[in-house]
């Protein structure tokens, strides 16, 4: 029998899964790690609520596609790419050995769509578990200024140093977000928010010394901020080139030394708002019985904050690995820094942080994580670190992985003293080679991005959001940011 056009479009309505079953079937695959899946469910239902107009579920259903789009991202190689990297990057390792780094408990995998899928820096991470190697890898291409930057002169200036503030150095950075008119929609709004230095004790003389272009600026942030950003809204109608966004700024950074007796401490008031909010768990700062119970085995019975601080720090340098961490999957799924370190035992130097501070805030002990970029032997890199409040004098500054950052020195050029002196320095002192955009994490933007922020805790590069757009536009603000700092006179 042969079906009349309008018993085939009834049958079509009848066999098609309705928007909300499809974007129910996607959270399903989402929730069971199958990736792939629920990005293609999630676009289904993000098309259907769009030719049913239903503006806001389709934005939804598109902001999930995007959260399983960027862990696949993260997670790019299969078992056969990743044995290939590995052969690549270790051809003196045996083919026995590296295939049991891709099977051992430590490795960055996640299993998806009926296969292991490799985290992207899976090399780089081997190496940095693994001293030997990493030595073996990188010492001849370590340049010995960089060493001298980051320890000899640091050193040397906080050995003669008085008072809390000193040594400042000026800064000058630059950024440009470029964004090619054909990734964009012909109409709607493209809002942007880019990242700008904030006023702290350790960072003075904060200046936007230009935006371009200004017509589209419509909020600066900088000063009594936690978090700095330039809000720009775009009208895209109209507009033939591509989208270039260019910004400057000046600062004042300071090498801060705190000097404080743990003996003379004061009490906490436990009704302000400094200690409600910081002793909190919060996002990717979590406070749970398991953070509370690894704290207290490792302070024991010690009760002076100042001591448990040190106990603690000593805890993370001493057994906390440096890696890169797959933060834009953390984010989409929902897992807390915090707790991914607590769990794997290793990251880099935010995730480090923002364990260092859950630790800290089990104990009653008010601690953020704070963040930005840091700029040393003509180098530019996203970096954060974590400050301590102490009773009576306020917050102190506490950079877990720079002291880790010791290990990847070559052997023969620092002595077991001088390493022991670096890593004791990071408790309680900074250098001036700091680029401050927030002094905590989990501060939203003003307004909140419609769409998905690809990495929420930490604000370094720019992120973008077009509800016209169905590709990743937040993502593209970041990879096609290019940001450097310079020494100024």
């Amino acid at each position: 029998m042969v079906l009349a056009p309008a018993s085939i479009i009834y049958q079509e309505k009848i066999l098609q899964p309705s928007p909300d079953r499809l974007f129910q079937q996607g959270m399903g695959e989402f929730n069971g790690s199958n990736y792939g899946a629920a990005s293609d469910l999630f676009n289904r239902s993000y098309r259907a609520f769009m030719s049913e107009g239903d503006g806001e579920r389709a934005l939804e259903s598109l902001n999930w596609k995007l959260r399983a789009d960027r862990v696949l991202l993260e997670y790019p190689f299969t078992r056969e790419d990743a044995e290939g990297l590995l052969a690549e990057r270790f051809p003196d390792v045996p083919e026995s050995e590296r295939s049991a780094w891709l099977d051992g408990r430590s490795i960055e995998r996640i299993y998806s769509d009926q296969e292991w899928r490799y985290f992207v820096n899976i090399a780089e991470n081997i190496a940095y578990r693994n001293l030997t190697l990493y030595h073996h890898l990188n010492d001849d291409e370590w340049p010995s200024t960089m060493l001298n930057g980051m320890m000899h002169e640091v050193l040397a200036q906080h050995a003669t140093a008085t008072g809390t503030y000193f040594n400042p150095q000026n800064y000058t950075a630059g950024g440009t977000l470029t964004i090619e008119r054909w990734m964009l929609p012909s109409a709607g709004e493209l809002s942007v928010w880019i990242p700008a230095p904030i006023e702290t004790g350790g960072q003075s003389s904060v200046e936007v010394l230009s935006v371009t272009p200004e017509e589209w600026v419509r909020t600066i942030t900088t000063s009594g901020a936690h978090l700095g950003q330039i809000y720009m809204a775009i009208p895209l109608e109209g507009i033939i080139d591509d989208i270039v966004i260019t910004v400057s700024y000046r600062i004042s950074s300071y090498q801060v030394r705190t000097d404080i007796n743990p003996s003379a401490l004061g009490e906490y008031d436990r009704g302000s708002g400094i200690y409600t909010t910081y002793t909190s768990s919060s996002e990717n700062i979590v406070v749970n019985d398991e953070i509370r119970r690894e704290a207290r085995e490792v302070v024991g019975e010690e009760t002076n904050p100042y001591r448990q601080a040190l106990m603690l720090y000593e805890h993370v340098v001493e057994n906390i690995a440096y890696s890169y961490t797959p933060h834009m999957s953390l984010t989409s799924m929902g897992m807390a820094e915090s707790e991914y370190v607590r769990t794997n035992r290793y990251g880099d130097c935010g995730a480090q942080s923002m364990y260092y501070c859950a630790m800290l805030r089990s104990l009653g002990i008010p601690a953020r994580t704070c963040g930005g970029y840091q700029s040393f032997d003509d180098r530019t890199g996203p970096h954060i670190w974590a400050e301590v409040y102490m009773p009576g004098h306020g917050w102190m500054p506490v950079d877990v992985a720079m002291a880790n950052a010791i290990n990847w020195i070559p052997l023969s050029e620092a002595t077991g003293e001088e390493r022991a002196d670096y890593q004791r320095y990071y408790f309680g002192n900074l250098d001036n080679m700091r680029y401050v955009i927030q002094d905590s994490v989990d501060v939203p933007l003003s307004p909140e991005p419609e769409m998905h922020n690809p990495i929420y805790p930490c604000f370094q590069n720019p992120v973008a959001s077009c509800r016209a757009s169905d590709l990743d536009v937040p993502l593209m603000a970041q990879v096609f940011w290019e940001f450097e700092i310079s020494r100024a006179p």
